[in-house]
């Protein structure tokens, strides 16, 4: 995904859960702090994965998560990879909601508290792809 922000607040990038309730599993990639800030839940705990990089706005910046089991990794415009993984022993995550890009629709969804972020994001986004 690659992202501009419009200003420095915080923000989902994207955001999906277990329940549209805000409860059980969840994935969550925000801006918090001018940070990017990769989150989730399998069932045992919250890992929480944060780059070192300082957002500006205006500055596009590219970032790429993923997770294997309780692992994950974030790296921010190909700078080394941040890890981190989930505490307890869960492995596996349950999503049921639609995935959002940018933020929630709020008359669907709460988002987990966990999340850290529960803003709209303001800026652009593109190129979002799976691999």
């Amino acid at each position: 995904m690659n992202f501009n922000p419009m200003d420095n607040q915080d923000g989902i990038l994207m955001y999906c859960a277990q329940s549209e309730e805000g409860l059980g599993d969840f994935v969550a990639l925000v801006v918090k702090d001018e940070r990017v800030e990769f989150r989730y839940d399998i069932g045992s705990g919250l890992a929480i994965i944060r780059s070192n990089h300082v957002l500006r706005p205006g500055v596009w910046t590219h970032v790429s998560v993923n997770r294997d089991f309780k692992e994950g990794n974030l790296t921010i415009n190909g700078e080394p990879t941040i890890g981190g993984k989930s505490p307890g022993t869960a492995r596996t995550m349950t999503l049921n909601t639609l995935l959002y890009i940018g933020g929630v629709d709020r008359r669907r969804i709460t988002v987990n508290k966990n999340a850290g972020v529960n803003r709209t994001f303001r800026g652009c986004i593109s190129d979002v792809s799976s691999s």
